[in-house]
């Protein structure tokens, strides 16, 4: 299944319209037809799409679309947008240049588009996580083996969907997210460690971004209820 892409609109004499979502079908067409090569089409208005408002607005007649090469069509499509009183024969004439166009703009730019796109959509995956609590804690008992007693609890993080916690987290900072999950799965933590042994200390390990930051770390410890709360590392 396409996944919905987005799509960048660059308006002369405005400042630039933030990114739409295209819907994942038209994705799909988008991208079929761009293994064509480069065509035009007239541009109907359709409510249902997200940047129908802004074409509408600006009086849009015809498009012309062209894939790059360097990647798939939906990834790499440079469109252009006929209004007012331009003749569809004149976008035709100009479809050579747009693809010619289409190969430059993937050569200089491709790259940074390819890695702030997957920065975006790594972005959004920690702050579904984030969103849904898709993690729980689980607590590794520390025992002293002189006594053959359990002393005290480290809390770890486990993900619903299997990922390896320690890669999910520099992901996150990787993104901006790390120290919202880190507060999010530390509270997670808190919660459920009341049903531990008061008798027992809990471990939590936090990052020395958090820990330098100070206030968001000791207001979560301060509001928490477990009384055998020791602190982090």
């Amino acid at each position: 299944m396409n996944r919905p892409e987005s799509i960048a609109f660059v308006v002369a004499g405005q400042p630039d319209p933030p990114l739409q979502r295209v819907p994942s079908r038209r994705t799909r067409q988008i991208r079929e037809r761009g293994r064509e090569g480069p065509w035009i089409e007239p541009w109907v208005s359709q409510p249902s799409r997200s940047y129908n408002q802004l074409l509408k607005s600006l009086r849009v007649h015809a498009v012309a679309c062209a894939a790059s090469p360097t990647r798939p069509a939906a990834h790499r499509l440079l469109s252009v947008y006929s209004v007012g009183s331009v003749q569809e024969f004149a976008v035709t004439e100009a479809l050579p240049a747009l693809a010619e166009f289409a190969n430059l703009a993937g050569a200089v730019i491709g790259r940074e588009v390819v890695e702030r796109t997957e920065a975006g959509r790594g972005r959004d995956r920690i702050a579904a996580i984030i969103r849904q609590q898709s993690f729980g804690p689980v607590f590794q008992p520390i025992v002293d083996l002189r006594r053959d007693e359990i002393v005290g609890y480290e809390a770890l993080t486990r993900f619903t969907d299997g990922a390896n916690p320690e890669v999910v987290f520099v992901a996150a900072a990787a993104v901006g997210l790390g120290p919202n999950l880190e507060m999010a799965t530390l509270q997670a933590a808190l919660a459920a460690a009341v049903a531990l042994p008061q008798s027992a200390w809990l471990n939590l390990n936090a990052t020395p971004e958090l820990i330098l930051a100070g206030d968001p770390l000791r207001i979560l410890l301060a509001g928490s209820q477990p009384a055998h709360c020791a602190g982090g590392n």
